[in-house]
């Protein structure tokens, strides 16, 4: 059975098998009149995506307002996620990562309300996720979640080490996911 409990910062779990994915799809993503549109098209062969956490999700950790939550399997930690508020109205989701022999049985999901009843709490409005459209894994996860493309900046990591010698056509591009708390409170 699994379950999802708050852990002090210091508990960060540093032996979880989660920042690897086999990627089988490339994002496509359209712009349309009713917003953005997202299309996965396969990959002529697969590739692993590394996926570390970020530095700003480690930093959070410090903060009085952000928390972390595990998902464990029994006495396993099988997954993780951090959230912090963002400018009083979201709760920002800056790492959700389930360990990945323990994925698809609902591990993630369980993270997710953990973070939604910690925004609540906090009196947010709704959640909040930045992806990046290299991993298609954790946008269509995010997608059965409900949560809605809202934006997008292909500038954010373009000149980053590792995406400064692709072609900009290659770059990574950041997407900003949301899921309001109530659909007509915003």
């Amino acid at each position: 059975m699994i379950f999802v409990r708050q852990l002090p910062p210091d508990d960060l779990p540093s032996s979880l098998n989660a920042d690897k994915s086999l990627i089988g799809e490339q994002l496509m993503i359209r712009i349309t009149r009713l917003g953005f549109s997202l299309q996965y098209v396969p990959r002529q062969t697969a590739v692993w995506g590394n996926y570390p956490m970020s530095r700003r999700a480690e930093n959070a950790l410090s903060l009085t307002s952000s928390a972390l939550f595990g998902a464990f399997e029994g006495d396993e930690i099988i997954g993780q996620a951090i959230v912090t508020e963002k400018d009083g109205f979201w709760a920002d989701i800056l790492d959700l990562r389930v360990d990945v022999s323990h994925r698809r049985i609902g591990a993630g999901r369980l993270l997710l309300d953990a973070c939604q009843t910690w925004g609540l709490t906090h009196a947010c409005r709704g959640l909040s996720v930045t992806a990046t459209d290299d991993n298609p894994v954790l946008c269509q996860f995010l997608e059965h979640q409900a949560f809605h493309l809202e934006g997008m900046d292909r500038f954010a990591l373009a000149l980053t080490d590792s995406e400064r010698d692709k072609p900009l056509a290659q770059r990574k591009c950041q997407l900003f996911f949301y899921r309001p708390f109530q659909d007509d409170s915003i």
